[in-house]
């Protein structure tokens, strides 16, 4: 038996390319987050994940890979960049330099102002629509307009929390513990215990809850 070290872990990965995400038409839209600009690696070069890049030029019976001119394939530069997708870290693959995820990405930057040397802390909304139409939306630094706003994030929790006392009322005529009202809540709608500490006051002021010596009385 052999322990697996954290190399071995990465090797696992590189030879898996699981640290890579390719937009298939399946996937749909994706928030990235740019943690890199856009790399280039020609043939022979060493990729982010640390692989030589050989790019495939026949297919798995071994003829040759057509080119959009019918042309065989000529051993092609790829196009990647280090993102955070879905709250993970991956290398989102571009393709090549003809690429209409690639051409379509760098038509959206322009628009926008964005260099390639200013994509890093960006967040962008890229949706594959077809398998050659991409739809491709510059959202900022920062939050993204696509991720639940402030306040949305906060009418949603607070309508969690006040379902949650609803059920519990009864049970408070003679007073609750604030601790184990807080662990109840906690258990019940799986909003953490931060959270609900934020929103203690507003609870209060809005007089869904009632404090008084030292007990907790649900209205």
């Amino acid at each position: 038996m052999v322990e697996v070290s954290n190399d071995m872990l990465n090797d696992i990965l590189k030879e898996a390319g699981g640290q890579y995400f390719f937009h298939k038409e399946d996937v749909g839209e994706v928030i990235l987050e740019f943690e890199s600009s856009i790399e280039k690696f020609e043939p022979g070069d060493e990729d982010f994940a640390g692989r030589v890049w050989n790019p495939p030029v026949t297919d798995a019976q071994g003829n040759p890979i057509l080119d959009f001119s019918g042309n065989p394939r000529e051993p092609w530069a790829k196009f990647e960049a280090k993102c955070v997708i879905n709250g993970a870290h991956k290398y989102y693959s571009f393709g090549g330099a003809r690429s209409k995820n690639l051409t379509s990405f760098i038509e959206v930057m322009r628009a926008s102002g964005i260099d390639n040397k200013d994509l890093p802390g960006t967040k962008w909304s890229v949706n594959r629509v077809g398998r050659w139409d991409w739809d491709i939306k510059y959202l900022g630094k920062g939050e993204t307009k696509s991720s639940p706003s402030p306040t949305n994030v906060k009418s949603k929790i607070d309508s969690k929390i006040i379902e949650a006392l609803k059920a519990k009322k009864d049970q408070s005529a003679g007073g609750l513990a604030k601790n184990d009202l807080i662990v109840y809540l906690n258990l019940v709608t799986n909003i953490g215990t931060d959270e609900i500490n934020d929103i203690w006051d507003n609870l209060l002021s809005d007089n869904v809850i009632r404090e008084q010596d030292n007990k907790i009385y649900i209205l």
